[in-house]
């Protein structure tokens, strides 16, 4: 009717539902709006600073953590530089300090036995001195495994081209011992120490021992090949 129609356009003006049809949610809820804008103005304002505190809070938290991670990975790189570092002087020191034992014992122990006090003997030979110098090693050297091996391969060497090749298996049997116990059985010098020891038993006439250590030697040098290739 007219009237309704009038009563329709008063509440349209008002921003309220008007009765001429269903009204739908949406319509429902688009004049609620209508109706209190600053409310809804107000509430809007708040939920947008609400989400944009927190994506602000976010954002820093998780900045924040990357710094963090950063600085901890930082640290502990450097951590492992510097004990790295530490390793390689302490290496160094060792083969420094083991490479001064061996020459101060060729030097003192067997090149000036023939001045050395009670010792003095101007016909002394080589093998003479060798012979004497090789006695103490073993209690001299006790607390040092890897320098008694270098000296006893070295001394093991030298009979070895003297031609002394029972006295050099002596040596090298012992250094074998020491290298394959302080070094690893695929340890490069503890191989070539094999290999001295297994020529050293041929050119003494001890040919099945030889063989049976070359063999060992060469599987060893396998298991190394095997290692290495290995991911």
């Amino acid at each position: 009717s007219a009237s309704s129609l009038a009563a329709d356009l008063q509440r349209h003006l008002r921003s309220e539902p008007v009765d001429a049809g269903p009204p739908s949610l949406l319509y429902v809820f688009s004049k609620l709006i209508r109706r209190h804008r600053l409310a809804f103005a107000a509430g809007l304002a708040v939920v947008l600073s609400l989400v944009a505190g927190v994506s602000v809070s976010t954002h820093l938290y998780f900045k924040e953590k990357a710094a963090r991670i950063d600085a901890d990975t930082s640290r502990a790189l450097a951590q492992q530089e510097s004990a790295r570092a530490n390793q390689e002087t302490v290496r160094a020191n060792d083969e420094s300090a083991h490479a001064a034992a061996v020459n101060a014992f060729f030097t003192q122990d067997v090149l000036l036995q023939s001045t050395h006090g009670t010792l003095t003997d101007p016909n002394l030979t080589l093998r003479s001195a060798l012979d004497r110098a090789a006695k103490p090693i073993g209690h001299r050297f006790k607390n040092l495994p890897l320098v008694e091996a270098s000296i006893r391969y070295d001394l093991g060497s030298t009979f070895y081209f003297m031609a002394q090749y029972q006295e050099a298996a002596i040596q090298l049997e012992k250094v074998r011992q020491l290298r394959d116990e302080h070094l690893g059985l695929t340890n490069l010098v503890a191989l070539n120490t094999r290999n001295l020891l297994a020529a050293c038993w041929l050119m003494s006439a001890r040919y099945e021992e030889s063989i049976r250590l070359q063999e060992e030697t060469l599987e060893l040098i396998s298991a190394r090949s095997d290692s290495r290739d290995r991911p």
